[in-house]
C-alpha cells in the first residue's frame, strides 16, 4: 500500500514543493508533459525560452500562461478537500500521460481496466483539448443561464401586458355596452315617436267619412282608451297629459342631440409627463387638440379617427362619471397636475350649475353618495326614466336630501329609505293605461343592472309611507333568481345609472357582512341643471 505522502506528490510541484491551487499555483504541463506550478515556470523562463528542470528540454517562443492546466491535479485537489483521496496503486500512469476513464468522469484506477470501462490518454495535446472544452462548456452555461433569465423576464413582462389589455379590453367592452344600451334606448324612443307621429297623422280619405266623423275618430283614436261617454274635461286633461309629455319627449331629444352636437365642435388636447414631471413631445395634432366639427386635418385614415373617436367618448365619459367632482366642467386630458385654462363647458344636459330651487325635466338627475364610516366610496348618478309615472313623488324627493342605513340581499341591493322629516304624499298611485304616457310593450320595472327601481309600501288608503330603492346586480329574469327576485319584482322603473363603472361601489358592498353594514349611509342629493 503506497502512502498518503505519495499522493501529494501528484499535487505539488516538484521544483518549490508547494501545493498547487487555482491562482499563482496552477499546475501546468509542458510540452514533455512534466507538471510545473505557474509561479516557478515564470521563474526559470529566460526571455522566450524555458528548460524543464526534469528532463532539461527546452522550449522557445511560447506564453507559461497558455500552456494547458493539468487537469488531474486539480481533480486531486478537490478529492483531498473532501478527504477521500485515492490511494496511489489505483491510478493507472505512465511517465508522459494520465488515464482519463470516460465511463466513470474520473482519473482511471484499475479497476476501471478491469470492468472495460473506455478510456483515453491525457496527454499534453488531449488535456489542453479538454480544457478548451471546459472552458467552452462553462461560456455555454453562462450564456445559456443569462438567456434563461432573459427568457423569464420576458415572460414576466408579457404578463404584465397580458393584464394591462385584459384590463383594456374589459372597459372597451363595458363602453361597447354602455354605447349599445344608448343607442338601443335612442331606437326605442324613435320607434316609438315614429309611431305615434304615423297615428297621429293618419288619414283615411278612401272610406268617404265626413270631416267631422274623421277629426273624431282620430281624436279617440289619439286618446285610445277612452269612450263616447268621457266628458270633455276627462278628454281635454288626457290631451294635456299627452301633450305634456310629447313637450318633455321634445326637450329631452333636443337636450341630448344638442350634448352631442357640441362635443364634435369641443377642442380635445392631451399632454404627456415623465415620472419626473417633465414635458413629452407627442404629436401636434394631440398637443395643439383635435376636433371633429370642423374635422381636424390631422385626422385621415380610418383607424386615426377610429382611434380619436375612442378618445373622445373616454374623456366625456370620466367627465361624465366624475361631475360631482369638476368645479371647472373643461374637456381635456391632462397626465399632470397642472391647471389647464378652461377651454369650453358643458353643454345644459350635463351642466354642473343648479338652480335654487329643483325643477324637474329632461335634464334633472339624482346622486346617491355612498360614506363608509363617513368616507365618501362612491357616486352614483341616475336619471330618471319618463315611463316612472309618479312625477310628484319624483319632484318631493327631488326636493329632499337624507340619510338611511342600508340593506343587501342575494343578486340585489336594496337602499330602504326613511326619514321622519320626508313623508311622501302622493295619494292612489294608479298604474296609468298606455294611451296616457306609457306606450303598450314598455318596461316599467328594473331587472337588469344599471338599472334602478323603487318600491313603495302603501297604507290602507293607497299613501306612500315608505319606499326603498332597487338596484339589481343580476339579471332578474335569469331561472336561478326566480325565488330571490320575488320580494322587489314588483318595482317600479324609476331611472338608469348613467355610468356602469359607478355600480362598482355598490357590487363591492352587496358582499359585505352584517356588521359592516352598520358603517354605511346613504345620501340622495338632486340636481336640476339649467
Amino acid at each position: 500500500m503506497a502512502a498518503a505522502s505519495d499522493v501529494e506528490d501528484f499535487i505539488t510541484c516538484g521544483v518549490c514543493f508547494c501545493e498547487y491551487d487555482h491562482g499563482d499555483r496552477k499546475p501546468k504541463f509542458l510540452q514533455c508533459s512534466h507538471t510545473v506550478c505557474l509561479s516557478c515556470l515564470k521563474g526559470i523562463r529566460h526571455g522566450d525560452t524555458i528548460a524543464c528542470p526534469f528532463c532539461r528540454d527546452t522550449f522557445v517562443k511560447f506564453d507559461v500562461e497558455s500552456l494547458p492546466n493539468n487537469a488531474y491535479a486539480f481533480y486531486l485537489l478537490k478529492l483531498k478537500e473532501k478527504n477521500v483521496l485515492p490511494k496511489l496503486s489505483e491510478i493507472v500512469t505512465t511517465p508522459l500521460a494520465v488515464s482519463w476513464c470516460l465511463t466513470c468522469g474520473s482519473a482511471e484506477k484499475r479497476t476501471c481496466t478491469s470492468s472495460g470501462h473506455s478510456s483515453v490518454e491525457m496527454t499534453a495535446d488531449a488535456i489542453r483539448n479538454v480544457e478548451e472544452l471546459f472552458k467552452l462548456k462553462e461560456e455555454l452555461m453562462k450564456m445559456k443561464n443569462i438567456g434563461t433569465n432573459q427568457l423569464a423576464t420576458a415572460i414576466q413582462e408579457r404578463q404584465k401586458v397580458h393584464e394591462q389589455l385584459a384590463l383594456l379590453l374589459n372597459a372597451i367592452r363595458c363602453s361597447e355596452n354602455e354605447i349599445k344600451k344608448l343607442r338601443d334606448e335612442n331606437s326605442f324612443h324613435l320607434a316609438q315617436m315614429m309611431t305615434l307621429l304615423e297615428r297621429n297623422s293618419q288619414k283615411s280619405s278612401s272610406d268617404g267619412q265626413p270631416k267631422e266623423k274623421l277629426y273624431f275618430s282620430e281624436l279617440m283614436s289619439f286618446v285610445e282608451g277612452s269612450t263616447a261617454d268621457d266628458t270633455a274635461e276627462t278628454l281635454k286633461q288626457k290631451m294635456t297629459k299627452s301633450v305634456e309629455w310629447y313637450e318633455q319627449q321634445c326637450h329631452e331629444a333636443m337636450a341630448i342631440a344638442s350634448e352631442y352636437e357640441l362635443r364634435k365642435k369641443f377642442k380635445i388636447a392631451v399632454h404627456l409627463y415623465d415620472e419626473n414631471d417633465r414635458r413629452i413631445p407627442t404629436v401636434p395634432w394631440l398637443e395643439e387638440g383635435f376636433r371633429f366639427q370642423p374635422l381636424c386635418p390631422a385626422l385621415k385614415g380610418s383607424q386615426l379617427r377610429q382611434n380619436s373617436l375612442l378618445l373622445s367618448h373616454a374623456v366625456f365619459s370620466l367627465l361624465q362619471s366624475n361631475v360631482l367632482n369638476r368645479e371647472v366642467p373643461t374637456v381635456g386630458a391632462e397626465s399632470k397636475g397642472e391647471q389647464p385654462t378652461p377651454v369650453v363647458h358643458f353643454p345644459p344636459s350635463i351642466s354642473l350649475t343648479s338652480t335654487k330651487k329643483f325643477v324637474l325635466n329632461a335634464s334633472s338627475f339624482f346622486i346617491l353618495r355612498i360614506y363608509q364610516s363617513g368616507t365618501l366610496i362612491g357616486n352614483i348618478v341616475i336619471r330618471p326614466v319618463h315611463m316612472f309615472e309618479h312625477c310628484d313623488f319624483t319632484r318631493q324627493l327631488g326636493e329632499f336630501c337624507f340619510q338611511t342605513q342600508k340593506v343587501i340581499s342575494g343578486v340585489y341591493v336594496e337602499f330602504p329609505m326613511a326619514n321622519a322629516e320626508f313623508q311622501p304624499v302622493v295619494p292612489k298611485m294608479e298604474s296609468f293605461d298606455a294611451v296616457t304616457r306609457k306606450p303598450r310593450n314598455v318596461k316599467t320595472f328594473a331587472d337588469q343592472l344599471d338599472e334602478v327601481g323603487v318600491t313603495f309600501f302603501k297604507s290602507l288608503f293607497d299613501q306612500v309611507i315608505g319606499w326603498s330603492f332597487i338596484f339589481p346586480l343580476e339579471d332578474f329574469r335569469s331561472p336561478k333568481n326566480e325565488a330571490n327576485v320575488k320580494k322587489v319584482s314588483a318595482n317600479e322603473l324609476f331611472g338608469r345609472v348613467t355610468d356602469r363603472f359607478m355600480m362598482e361601489p355598490v357590487i363591492k358592498l352587496s358582499s359585505a357582512n352584517k356588521s359592516e353594514r352598520a358603517g354605511y349611509t346613504i345620501t340622495v342629493e338632486s340636481q336640476s341643471p339649467l
